[in-house]
């Protein structure tokens, strides 16, 4: 841990052999330093905080060799924003990370979320191919029609339940962008709950203190042995909690 800094955060393990590493992150936990990536709290970006690269280093100090940046990103294949819970997958070896970094450049990682969005969206299922591109306000990105500039994005969504004031999607990541399904809902007009980051003006917002975004799913070919391996985690008892307070349609 660096000076000054608290204990390292307690990993949450799915699972683990001697390539990988897969835990369940919780929400408010950064998931390595935040150099170049977008942050929900620009104004700490660069401070010394606890993160789970921290704890991954801790639990295992070869781990700290590992990746094309270790010094920022060991281990780290794929990232969840810091108020984001879920799935997330670590290399252990050289080797693992070379084989995850080409399956997630390949596109055959499933990547499955589950959000609460504001207000009412008009499809039970739709595709969000808006462009991703970074945004002039600090920290934030920005969704953009197909013939602006940007990087390709889809966002596949299928409404699971319709709340008075929201609605419950279940989420098909194919590609992923920093802030991904932040600014496609945003764009829609349909943020998720809890973002203050992506609010939209005017708009009414539910009042919870993280992101109504869960990664509850990853899937993807085992590095060494080639095996389909899939992990789930359960949606957080505080994102189920704050649900049953709402009137379902």
């Amino acid at each position: 841990a660096r000076t000054g800094e608290a204990a390292p955060i307690h990993l949450d393990i799915l699972f683990e052999d001697n390539d990988l590493l897969v835990v369940n992150k919780s929400a408010g936990v950064l998931v390595h330093p935040a150099i170049d990536t977008p942050s929900d709290s620009p104004s700490h970006r660069g401070r010394s905080e606890p993160t789970l690269m921290d704890a991954l280093i801790a639990h295992n100090a070869k781990i700290a060799q590992v990746g094309d940046d270790p010094t920022h990103r060991a281990g780290i294949v794929h990232r969840l924003d810091k108020m984001v819970s879920g799935v997330l997958v670590v290399a252990k070896t050289p080797e693992a990370f070379a084989s995850l970094k080409q399956q997630w450049k390949a596109r055959t990682v499933e990547k499955r979320y589950k959000a609460l969005v504001l207000g009412q969206l008009p499809k039970t299922h739709d595709t969000i191919t808006f462009r991703i591109a970074r945004s002039p306000d600090a920290g934030r990105m920005v969704a953009r029609p197909a013939s602006q500039d940007g990087r390709d994005a889809r966002t596949d969504y299928t409404v699971t339940i319709r709340y008075a004031n929201a609605t419950e999607v279940d989420i098909l990541l194919h590609t992923g962008r920093p802030h991904q399904i932040r600014a496609h809902f945003h764009a829609l007009g349909h943020p998720v709950v809890g973002d203050p980051l992506y609010a939209i003006r005017n708009q009414k917002r539910l009042s919870l203190d993280r992101l109504w975004l869960h990664a509850y799913r990853l899937s993807f070919h085992h590095p060494i042995t080639g095996e389909r391996i899939t992990f789930d985690a359960p949606v957080p008892d505080e994102l189920t909690a704050f649900t049953k307070t709402l009137h379902r349609l």
